[in-house]
């Protein structure tokens, strides 16, 4: 049986360095994380007395954003969950939220953030 490690082999040292900012980001604010969980990083924590999910995709092109995104939100039974995605760049940022707006609906495309990785170190 492969580890978890050896199925993410494919991942450069990059997508791991920013899959390890989100799990750091998230446990500084109390939250649990797993990695590869159907996401990058699934985050989960107690916030004003209500259980609350994040699912983190750590993003470096417009790939399989669109897919990805798709696959969490089915993951939602409750339609409680948050949906993030961290990018390397504001470019990024911009062309992945045009292709939300593009492929899913409004409000499929509202439910999920969009971050700069240099801004959760804070």
């Amino acid at each position: 049986m492969k580890s978890a490690g050896s199925l993410m082999a494919h991942e450069c040292a990059d997508h791991h360095r920013g899959k390890a900012k989100l799990t750091a980001f998230w446990s500084r604010r109390g939250f649990h994380t797993i990695s590869e969980a159907g996401c990058d990083v699934l985050a989960w924590g107690v916030k004003d007395g209500t259980l609350q999910f994040v699912f983190c995709e750590y993003e470096r092109s417009t790939r399989n954003v669109v897919r990805n995104c798709q696959r969490n939100q089915s993951e939602d039974m409750l339609g409680r969950t948050k949906f993030l995605i961290v990018v390397p760049t504001e470019e990024l940022r911009y062309s992945i939220r045009k292709l939300l707006r593009q492929y899913l609906s409004a409000t499929s495309a509202r439910r999920i953030g969009i971050a700069l990785l240099n801004r959760m170190d804070a």
